[in-house]
């Protein structure tokens, strides 16, 4: 049996923003990437993206 949870607005949106972050990231943590500065941009928007998610979800996020 699957449980199902609603979440809100801001949580979703935390969520999605988080998920982003981390595909960025993954993409860009190639060196050949380091050069012109998108690897930085994203480490910066995952910590954004993960401050977010912790307001959204005080009791803890949950996994992707």
């Amino acid at each position: 049996m699957t449980a199902t949870t609603t979440l809100t607005t801001s949580q979703q949106v935390a969520l999605d923003a988080l998920r982003w972050a981390e595909m960025r990231v993954e993409s860009t943590s190639h060196p050949s990437r380091w050069l012109d500065n998108s690897y930085g941009e994203d480490t910066r928007a995952l910590t954004r993206a993960r401050e977010q998610a912790r307001r959204a979800f005080p009791q803890g996020v949950p996994d992707l």
